[in-house]
């Protein structure tokens, strides 16, 4: 019968790489930046946010709210992988909705001091593959992270032109795949038997935290800067086996490792060009070079999950900027129309590349509009990804080389009162 060693040169592999591929499809693993306003202006909303949601894009802005609000702020997430790999499958994943939820609280607590609390979804989402596909049989075909941030802030008026903004950022986070095992078709094992699935489902925690400043530079102008630091992530809990046949070695067993989110760095110019038009651009840098390996510890199955032996898997990710470029007019009283632009770089480099994360450099033009009414305000967006195929060669996992065309989707709605 087949021992553990013996099956590492089929299984080990693709477990390892799932662990190393998390499960995002956009920007590393950075979900869509939270509230339809802001998204509505392409994301370039450091300097000019004047919402809850500033907890979320710049603390230092909540000084200048002068009322208490809540947001609550929902995006869709759908994106359509095609594959044709270059040893001969192809195949499609399947296209769920994803709901990322959102939610903004902002209390003055004085004249010049507001505090805030933000929940918000900043990284993760999933995909999944059918399990009879070609992906299955070279890739997990199942995987999801979820991440909740809780992020307790403050901003600081110090003057009308210049404002500070802290808080912590409090991440809780799982992490799951799902493996097809085919028993019958490994050495050792008689034919016929029934296919069997290991999993692994872990949870952790995570503290970081994010600073502001905002500066008018002259009464139309604003100038900000905002910093979040990077959140590690230890994850810990199980790895099964789901119908295993019985074998010296198999069983299952803890399952641990590490993630490392990256420290995000904005830098954004608003001015308003008359009173019912404001345009801003913003640049961000993101630190996904930390992600260079992660730990792997299974435990009993070990040599399933670390065939290298060395106890790490290698991600090797680069830096990445995003470009962003939004305005928004007021065209009547109640109604204000939005749009933007940003260009996003993919911190995946073709030798670490998988179908649990088909990461590539996009442009992303979004659409909003949204209507106010006394205490009341909605806001909506449209946002139109346009991705080129990605061709993969030379990756550590020859089954992942290939064309991949990617079809993103979202939409985004949020509502928001004001306690005038």
């Amino acid at each position: 019968m087949k021992t553990i060693p013996s099956l590492v040169r089929l299984v080990a592999p693709v477990l390892a790489l799932a662990v190393c591929a998390s499960v995002s499809r956009a920007d590393g693993f950075r979900n869509p930046p939270p509230g339809a306003a802001g998204l509505g202006r392409g994301n370039a909303f450091a300097a000019q946010v004047d919402d809850a949601s500033a907890v979320s894009y710049n603390p230092a802005n909540l000084g200048f709210l002068a009322a208490p609000e809540v947001e609550v702020a929902l995006s869709l997430v759908s994106m359509e992988t095609e594959v044709r790999a270059a040893v001969g499958y192809a195949a499609a994943s399947d296209d769920a909705w994803q709901v990322l939820p959102n939610v903004f609280i902002a209390l003055p607590l004085t004249d010049r001091v507001v505090g805030g609390l933000g929940l918000t979804t900043p990284f993760g989402q999933s995909v999944e593959w059918a399990q009879d596909s070609g992906v299955a049989m070279v890739s997990p075909y199942y995987a999801q992270m979820s991440l909740l941030n809780i992020n307790p802030s403050a901003g600081w008026r110090i003057n009308d032109r210049v404002a500070l903004g802290a808080g912590l950022d409090l991440f809780a986070s799982t992490l799951e795949f799902r493996q097809v095992v085919p028993w019958s078709s490994l050495p050792g094992f008689p034919p016929g038997l029934p296919a069997g699935e290991a999993r692994v489902e872990t949870s952790g925690l995570g503290v970081g935290a994010n600073i502001g400043l905002t500066v008018k530079l002259a009464d139309a102008q604003r100038l900000a800067l905002t910093y979040r630091s990077p959140v590690s992530v230890e994850y810990e809990g199980d790895f099964d086996l789901h119908g295993a046949p019985p074998a010296p070695g198999l069983g299952n067993s803890d399952f641990e490792t590490e993630m490392d989110f990256p420290g995000i760095a904005t830098l954004g110019y608003g001015i308003e060009l008359t009173d019912t038009v404001r345009v801003e651009a913003d640049v961000e840098w993101l630190g996904w070079s930390a992600m260079e390996s992660l730990p792997v510890d299974a435990g009993a199955n070990q040599p399933l999950a670390d065939p290298s032996g060395l106890g790490a898997v290698p991600y090797d990710w680069d830096d990445t900027w995003t470009f962003n470029l939004g305005a928004d007019w007021a065209v009547a009283p109640n109604w204000i129309v939005r749009a933007g632009y940003s260009f996003l770089q993919s911190p995946v480099p073709d030798r670490t590349f998988s179908p649990l994360l088909p990461d590539e450099d996009r442009h992303v033009v979004a659409l909003g509009a949204g209507y106010h009414k006394g205490r009341h305000a909605v806001d909506v967006v449209y946002t139109l990804s346009i991705v080129e195929d990605r061709t993969i060669a030379g990756n550590q996992n020859p089954a992942f080389d290939g064309v991949y065309d990617l079809d993103p989707q979202l939409v985004a709605v949020s509502y928001r009162y004001r306690f005038d």
